[in-house]
């Protein structure tokens, strides 16, 4: 939908195959946050493996709501999960 919109995003400028070897780059790269909150190692391996099979099963004929839902609801489990094991110290 972006390309007809007029979005200049980078599945549009790169392409799709691209795109999901940046997202999962960045992905990797956030892998040293594991050093510094040990404690929340299980959170963010829970979210990072749910991110990488949202990007790989990601395409152009996905809808709106796999993006919206899916790929950006990572952002808000992430956060519940790490306040939740923050707060209440499980397992």
């Amino acid at each position: 939908h972006d390309k007809e919109d007029g979005t200049r995003s980078i599945p549009i400028l790169f392409g799709n195959g691209i795109a999901k070897i940046i997202a999962l780059g960045a992905l990797a790269g956030s892998a040293p946050m594991y050093l510094f909150f040990p404690q929340l190692i299980l959170p963010l391996i829970i979210v990072d493996v749910l991110c990488v099979i949202l990007i790989i099963g990601s395409n152009e004929r996905r809808s709106d709501y796999y993006y919206t839902v899916g790929v950006d609801g990572m952002i808000i489990l992430r956060a519940v999960l790490i306040l939740l094991f923050a707060q209440n110290s499980i397992l």
